[in-house]
């Protein structure tokens, strides 16, 4: 059986595990520095500002915030910029990036199932920190899952449109209220005893409805607001000729319905 080895980031050179620093939080159990590198990069210069750092890797002094975040420092920081970070990061995983995802995986399960309450806190503290990262994050995520489920969503949504028509008719009304600043809300319950009211009738030609259209007295972009109180059912015939126009004033319904 082949002995397993890592090559160190700063030599290059390929050492077994037994000749590399041991580091319980990488793959493998070791770190990618050989033990001499590793000695040579904690003799690395101090910062003299409180509040900064020096990077081991690259030597420049960086600000708390331009460095690597970690629990396992007094001061909360690495001596690592952020972008020296990264750079050992994609060295340690190259070539191993799948083993490397399982042991990240199976690590933050444990964890989570060892203290699942701290876990949960630990990530909403994250989240509230770093709002954009977490959305960027969230919007990648997202994207994968509907690349990978797609077709199961898309029949979802067709299934509840098909099923739900009045919450749909609602939900759109709300929308285009709220594009014109209109108040008030109304739900497909509304509308179901406002058809209920007139009997199954059109408000504005008393013929029986065959599909039902939610029209407002008062127009939206006229004023009028959103609210039950300001909506009727009516066939697509009426509505269509009616529009934007106030009633009886600008349009005379053809055979109003005496529901009130």
């Amino acid at each position: 059986m082949d002995t397993p080895t890592k090559v160190c980031r700063d030599c290059g050179i390929a050492f077994p595990y037994s000749e590399l620093v041991q580091n319980s939080h990488c793959p493998g159990g070791v770190d990618a520095f050989c033990r001499s590198c590793r000695r040579i990069k904690r003799r690395h210069p101090k910062a003299t500002t409180p509040g900064f750092k020096v990077c081991r890797d690259c030597g420049q002094t960086y600000p708390y915030s331009a460095l690597k975040k970690s629990n396992n420092c007094t001061d909360g920081v690495r001596a690592l910029c952020k972008a020296c970070a990264n750079l050992r990061e994609q060295h340690t995983y190259a070539g191993d990036l799948d083993k490397s995802r399982q042991y990240n995986r199976e690590k933050s399960k444990r964890l989570h199932e060892e203290n699942p309450d701290k876990s949960r806190e630990k990530i909403k503290k994250w989240r509230l920190d770093n709002p954009d990262v977490y959305r960027k994050s969230k919007q990648k995520s997202d994207k994968r899952y509907y690349e990978r489920n797609g077709d199961q969503i898309r029949a979802g949504v067709r299934h509840y449109v098909a099923s739900h028509p009045d919450a749909i008719k609602a939900r759109n009304a709300v929308r285009r209220a709220r594009k014109k600043n209109a108040e008030g809300k109304y739900t497909a319950n509304d509308v179901q005893a406002q058809y209920t009211k007139q009997h199954g009738l059109c408000a504005w030609c008393s013929e029986p409805l065959t599909s039902v259209h939610v029209d407002h007295v008062i127009p939206l972009s006229r004023g009028g607001s959103n609210w039950p109180s300001n909506i009727v059912c009516s066939c697509p015939d009426c509505n269509l000729s009616k529009r934007a126009k106030m009633v009886y004033e600008e349009w005379q319904p053809p055979n109003p319905l005496n529901f009130t």
